[in-house]
C-alpha cells in the first residue's frame, strides 16, 4: 500500500513510532548505565538522536539490495538497529577500469571498525571476477587496515549479472582511521575468451568521526575456560553500534593452534542471543546489543575448533558408491567425483565451517595411490569447506585409504558466564 492510499492521520505513523521507540530505548540505556559495572566510558553517556531516521525502504531501494536488508534483519538484528539509528554514512563514491565499475553506497563505522557495502557493474564481456585485496589506506597511501570480506578468494560469476552487491569489513582499535581515507580494491577477472587481467581501484571518501563519538561500553569478565587446545581468559567485553567485541588472551598447549569458535553467544537478561560472527587474533566479534540496553549478560559457549600436531584421521573412499568413510565414525556422501585417464578429482565436504587459513598445513597421504593434488575451497552461501583431490589408482582399486594430517578437532566443551553484575 502507498501513502496516498492511507488514511491522513496514519500518514508518517510508522515514523513516530519508531522515533518513540528510540527514545524510550534512549532513556532506559541511560537508566541502566548508572547502574551497570561500567570502566572506560567516552565522552557523554547521554545519546542525541541528531540524526532523522532514513526508512527501511530506502535501504532496499536505493542502496542495499533486498538480499542484503534480510541478512542483515536476520543475522545481525543489532547491526540493523545501528543503521535505523544513524550509524550508517552515505559516501557514494566509483571509479571504473576496462569496464568494470566498482562503488562504495554507504560506510557504517565506530570505534571498533569499519563496514563498507560496495557493489561490482560488469560494464563488459567479463565472465568471472576473484575479489583479491582489498585495503583502507590514509592519505599518505600508508596501510590502516586489511578488510575481511564475503566471498574472499572465491569466483563471482557476474557473467549474467548487471550489479553485484557485498560487504567488507576493517578491524581496529579506538578509531584508527582519519577522516579522509582511500579503499584500494584489486581484482582479477576472466574475459569471455578466458584470458585473465588485473584491475586495481582506489576509492577516496570521508568520514565523519562525530556520528559515533562516545558510543562505546566495556565491562570488565576476566574468567577463564581450560579447554583442550589451552587456557582461554575472557578479559572485557565491549559494546559497539555495529557489534560487540570480547577481548581474550589464549595460551595455547605445545603443538596445538585455537582456530574458532562455534555454538557461541552474548545472552541478555531477556533470553535474547547476540551471536558469535567470528575470531580475529585475540578477539571474538559478536553482534551489536549496543541498542538493546539489558542490566545484565552472559557468555555462553559450546564448541572450540583446533589443531592437534599429533593428530590425524584415516579415511577410505568407496570409489563404487561414492562414499566417504571415517574409521570408526560415519559415512558421507562425495560432493563430487570424475573419473579422468588416471584415476579421479574428487571433492569431499569435510566441515561446517571455513578453512581456507590451513590450506598451506593440510596434508593428505595414502599407501596405494597418488596424491597429487590437495587442496581446499570454501562455499561461502552454505558454509561448506571442500577437499579437493587429485588421485592415481591402478584400474583394479575400488577402495582408496588415505590419512589426513593437521585435520581440526572439535571439543565440546560448555561455559556459561555471568557479565554486567
Amino acid at each position: 500500500m502507498n501513502n496516498k492510499d492511507l488514511p491522513k492521520e496514519l500518514i508518517g505513523l510508522e515514523a513516530r513510532l519508531k522515533s518513540r521507540l528510540l527514545m524510550e530505548a534512549n532513556k532506559k540505556r541511560n537508566s541502566i548505565m548508572k547502574r551497570r559495572k561500567l570502566i572506560g566510558i567516552a565522552a557523554s553517556v547521554a545519546i542525541t538522536f541528531s540524526i532523522g531516521l532514513k526508512p527501511i525502504a530506502s535501504f532496499v531501494t536505493n542502496k542495499l539490495d533486498e538480499t542484503q536488508i534480510a541478512k542483515i534483519s536476520n543475522f545481525e538484528p543489532g547491526l540493523m538497529l545501528a543503521i535505523e539509528n544513524g550509524i550508517m554514512q552515505d559516501v557514494s563514491v566509483n571509479e571504473s577500469s576496462k569496464n568494470l565499475k566498482m562503488s562504495i553506497q554507504d560506510v557504517l563505522m565506530d570505534d571498533s571498525g569499519m563496514m563498507v557495502f560496495y557493489s561490482i557493474e560488469n560494464l563488459g564481456d567479463y565472465k568471472e571476477a576473484i575479489l583479491e585485496e582489498m585495503v583502507l589506506e590514509d592519505e599518505n597511501s600508508a596501510k590502516v587496515a586489511k578488510g575481511y570480506f564475503e566471498g574472499r578468494n572465491s569466483v563471482l560469476d557476474i557473467s549474467n549479472l548487471s550489479k553485484y552487491q557485498s560487504r567488507l569489513i576493517f578491524d581496529f582499535d579506538n578509531n584508527e582511521v582519519e577522516s579522509k581515507v582511500n579503499l584500494v580494491a584489486k581484482f582479477s577477472v576472466k574475459n569471455s575468451d578466458g584470458s585473465l587481467e588485473k584491475i586495481s581501484y582506489t576509492l577516496p571518501f570521508e568520514i565523519d568521526n562525530k556520528v559515533f563519538e562516545g558510543k562505546k561500553s566495556k565491562y570488565i569478565i576476566n574468567e577463564n575456560v581450560s579447554t583442550n587446545a589451552g587456557k582461554i581468559t575472557f578479559k572485557t567485553l565491549e559494546e559497539y553500534p555495529m557489534r560487540n567485541v570480547v577481548r581474550c588472551e589464549i595460551n595455547e598447549l605445545d603443538n596445538v593452534k585455537l582456530l574458532d569458535f562455534d555454538s557461541m553467544a552474548i545472552v541478555d537478561e531477556e533470553g535474547e542471543r547476540y551471536n558469535y560472527m567470528y575470531k580475529r587474533g585475540q578477539k571474538l566479534y559478536f553482534s551489536s546489543s549496543y541498542y538493546k540496553p539489558s542490566d545484565s549478560f552472559r557468555l555462553v559457549g559450546a564448541n572450540i575448533k583446533y589443531l592437534d600436531e599429533n593428530y590425524k584421521i584415516e579415511n577410505s573412499i568407496d570409489l563404487n558408491n561414492k562414499k566417504w568413510i571415517i574409521k570408526g565414525h560415519d559415512e558421507f556422501e562425495i560432493a563430487e567425483m570424475n573419473k579422468t585417464d588416471v584415476g579421479y578429482d574428487i571433492s569431499i565436504r569435510i566441515g561446517n565451517f571455513d578453512m581456507r587459513d590451513l590450506n598451506s598445513d593440510i596434508e593428505v597421504r595414502s599407501n596405494r595411490a597418488t596424491i597429487s593434488k590437495s587442496s581446499l575451497s570454501y562455499i561461502e552461501n552454505t558454509n561448506q569447506t571442500i577437499l579437493n583431490l587429485r588421485v592415481k589408482t591402478n584400474g583394479s582399486d575400488s577402495f582408496l585409504d588415505f590419512e589426513i594430517e593437521n585435520y581440526p578437532r572439535i571439543e565440546t566443551n560448555y561455559f556459561d558466564i555471568e557479565i554486567g553484575r
